[in-house]
């Protein structure tokens, strides 16, 4: 509550409000405590629970009105100034592209907004254009404020009652990340997606790793001028912060990416004798890339950094050091485009997660046992990954997510989570450190219950804010849309297990792209649609952001709107009397699943949920619950074999080039079982199918069993280079030049038949259960044994397959497959 109480002798207690739930009827409810508190308001650990009413120093309160009644402070205690932040209603103007719009322009919106009711103002500050060397920050010159103190000025000379907030950046622009003076290494100490690309989103912007603490140093160093510099320059008039530290400027990781990748046209390598240098030489020897010195360029496939520059085709280079050039990468030609991936997979990231590790379980053999690994030490454990392994625009991110589902993928993601939280904890105490104690710290989100939210760290809401969170408000899009009616599980999610001021974004751009408005007067009806819900659920706080000059009337008219909605609406929806309690374990298990249960209890823009998540991470005893698991595309699926000897019979020679195997002498005793790894969603739109499968002996013996923990969308071949995923084939077969590694073949015995072949579709579409016998003979090509189209609804299907004459030319196959067409 912010609230704080001194007895004059260096001690403090302050207000918290506390939501409990009653066990003898289930109901909630909200009482308010005095804890000891630091001087900033944060409570002192006491006994093992410190926020607990036994900690209270007299007793509770139940409403806010009579805690912050004088009679009813703690005895000897004093000077209390209530802090209205978290019930005030307004509305903060952020002109977001103020190089596009011109300084001078943006002053007179910020003059004109105010006759309009806005009293707040947002302002974008990015470290990499104050400071785009380390050596200017250390030396914090005016002359790199002057364009924000513009602003602000003028902010402040509007009028007596305005306040400015900051955006502020930290993540950097690869460009002035070369030489002496930059900030840190690119190579090195940026975050890595799990392909080991430095993060550069949007042909640049990329964060340090979070477990590199000389570069998050250089961000909080950055962090407190700001904040000590305007708390100075405005009086106090700062009201609120926020780290964006993401190509989307989100207080989050980033869940995309846009790499570099070698590119060189015709040209001879050789090495010039002595110098320790490489040149590029030849007559006639042109490059695709543009070269600067001190810039990374590849030649046979290593990392150099270019010293000199001779002429367009020679240039002197260092000694390898990595395996990337300073190009992005392109899809279908010349295009540039962002991909899903996963972060952070950097060399100081593995390195604090071993320590993570080493820390969480006792022993190796404890780690193992939950991993179902056989890891000799920490110091080789290797993070979970998804398997892809070409950047593509198309990655399904339920593909991704699916990594997280096992207890590494748990661990994995816990500890990148503490990595997020710790950062941002220290980032809001350097601005109250510098703001005595004043500037509210804001999280910033684009979702915290979408498809991404997994990747990019915005699960633990319930962790955020309220007594022990780390922020002052929570802000991400939510509200009521007729168009959109899943976004409606935010509200839910905001107003139950947030425990602070929450509120959302009114940008003319989401409305166009996102939800489809066409013209100004549909930018204006989705805009209010989106923020009357939000006010009615209980957001006391919405930022409105102009993009599109032809938009900027319309959003006068939003923030008219608004204003009067928030001034007069005084009718809140009450809690809801239906209440789904769910874990973070569930949500990283499947992604969909806080949707579909939301939609189960009843969720929809006309009815609300209280929602209740616990930090319950739901690790098992063991990850997968199999004494043979083969997970062949690892975040897609699991199989589970009765013994590994289905895998490896009939195979008496193999061809090293190609890994293609040679079938002599094949003993007919067996019949060879062509599986499926995952069902494969071939149309291009509509939800992603998925399927479970098990193949079981007349013993009764479940000789194999698949778990699809993801969907998957055909991806189409690229154009130019016929590239596409290996995800594409979901029966990799080891016989066949190209294919290597591990494959989706067993070999049964026919004596344990008939099987029989059970399929459970466990998605939301219908996909097709098949079952064929390959290479017959006598001339047919397969014979169809099982077609049939199974819905989510029909439950476990099944096939009895008899075994004892299955016909071929030379080996008797047979072949399951079950995907969406």
């Amino acid at each position: 509550m912010n609230f704080i109480l001194s007895d004059g002798e260096g001690n403090y207690v302050g207000l918290y409000r506390v939501k409990s739930k009653d066990d003898t009827n289930g109901t909630y409810d909200t009482r308010y405590y005095y804890l000891r508190t630091d001087a900033s308001g944060t409570h002192i650990n006491v006994g093992t629970n410190p926020v607990s009413r036994g900690n209270a120093v007299n007793g509770y309160f139940d409403d806010l009105e009579t805690a912050i009644d004088e009679l009813n402070w703690p005895d000897g205690y004093g000077g209390g100034d209530i802090d209205t932040f978290a019930t005030r209603k307004f509305i903060t103007y952020y002109q977001q592209h103020v190089v596009d719009t011109g300084i001078e322009n943006t002053k007179t919106r910020y003059s004109q907004v105010y006759d309009y009711g806005i009293r707040d103002y947002l302002i974008k500050v990015e470290m990499g254009l104050i400071f785009p060397t380390y050596a200017e920050l250390v030396a914090n010159d005016n002359s790199s404020w002057a364009d924000i103190d513009e602003l602000v000025d003028h902010v402040m000379g509007i009028a007596d009652d305005t306040t400015v907030s900051f955006r502020i950046c930290t993540d950097l622009d690869d460009a002035i990340f070369y030489g002496e003076n930059g900030y840190y290494d690119l190579w090195t100490h940026q975050m890595q997606d799990e392909m080991n690309y430095p993060s550069r989103i949007q042909y640049g912007s990329g964060h340090v790793s979070l477990s590199y603490e000389a570069g998050l140093d250089k961000c909080k160093e950055f962090v407190g001028k700001l904040i000590a510099r305007y708390w100075d320059r405005t009086d106090g008039r700062v009201l609120w912060a926020a780290d964006g530290m993401t190509g989307q400027n989100e207080a989050a990781y980033n869940y995309e990416n846009q790499p570099y990748i070698y590119e060189q046209g015709p040209g001879v390598v050789s090495t010039e004798a002595g110098s320790g240098n490489t040149n590029l030489i030849g007559a006639g020897t042109t490059f695709l890339t543009t070269f600067n010195e001190n810039n990374p360029i590849v030649i046979n496939g290593e990392r150099l950094i270019v010293t000199t520059i001779g002429s367009d085709t020679e240039m002197a280079t260092t000694a390898s050091v990595g395996t990337f050039t300073n190009q992005p990468y392109k899809y279908s030609g010349n295009t540039k485009v962002l991909h899903p991936t996963i972060y952070d997979y950097s060399p100081p990231s593995i390195a604090a997660f071993r320590a993570f590790m080493e820390n969480e379980y006792e022993t190796i053999e404890e780690l193992n046992a939950s991993w179902g690994e056989s890891n000799a030490s920490f110091a080789v454990i290797q993070p979970p990954k998804s398997g892809v392994t070409t950047p593509n625009p198309q990655t399904p991110p339920e593909l991704l997510c699916a990594v997280f589902a096992t207890n590494k993928g748990k661990d994995w993601w816990r500890f990148n989570n503490r990595q997020l939280k710790n950062y941002l904890s220290d980032v809001r105490q350097i601005i109250l450190d510098n703001s005595e104690s004043k500037v509210k710290f804001v999280l910033e989100f684009g979702s915290v219950t979408d498809i991404y939210s997994p990747l990019r760290q915005s699960l633990l809401v319930n962790e955020m804010g309220g007594l022990g969170g780390y922020s002052d408000m929570l802000k991400a899009q939510l509200g009521i849309m007729n168009s959109h009616p899943d976004l409606a599980i935010t509200v839910d999610v905001f107003r139950s297990v947030y425990g602070g001021k929450f509120g959302t974004e009114l940008s003319d751009d989401d409305a166009a792209t996102q939800y489809g408005a066409a013209n100004a007067e549909q930018v204006k009806d989705k805009l209010l649609q989106m923020a009357y819900g939000a006010i009615q659920n209980g957001a006391t706080h919405m930022m409105v952001i102009p993009n599109h000059n032809e938009y900027y009337p319309t959003m006068l008219q939003v923030i008219t709107a608004i204003k009067q909605y928030m001034d007069t609406y005084t009718n809140p929806v009450p809690n809801p009397g239906i209440e789904l309690e769910y874990s973070v374990g569930q949500q990283l298990e499947n992604p969909n699943f806080l949707l579909n249960a939301w939609k189960a209890a009843g969720g929809s823009n006309t009815t609300r949920i209280k929602m209740i998540q616990s930090s319950d991470f739901g690790f098992g005893e063991n990850t997968s619950g199999c004494a043979y698991p083969i997970s062949i595309y690892g975040a897609l699926h699991t199989f589970c074999l009765h013994s590994p000897a289905i895998k490896s019979f009939g195979y008496t020679d193999a061809v090293a080039a190609g890994n293609q195997a040679v079938l002599n002498n094949y003993n007919q005793n067996y019949f060879r079982f062509l599986s499926p790894t995952h069902t494969i969603t071939y149309p291009s739109t509509g939800d992603l199918a998925k399927s479970n499968w098990r193949i079981v002996g007349n013993s009764g013996t479940v000789y194999v069993s698949n778990v699809q923990k993801a969907g998957y969308r055909r991806v189409a071949p690229d154009p130019f280079t016929g590239y596409q995923p290996k995800e594409n084939n979901n029966h990799p077969d080891r016989r066949y030049p190209g294919v290597e590694g591990e494959d989706s073949v067993f070999y049964l015995p026919k004596s344990d038949g008939p099987y029989t072949i059970y399929m459970t579709n466990t998605g939301t579409v219908s996909l097709q259960f098949l079952i064929d016998i390959l290479d017959p003979g006598n001339g047919q090509n397969s014979i169809n044994l099982k077609d049939q189209i199974i819905s989510a609804a029909d439950g476990e299907q099944s096939y009895v397959l008899d075994v004892s004459n299955i016909p071929n030319t030379t080996i008797p196959q047979v072949k399951l497959n079950c995907n969406r067409n």
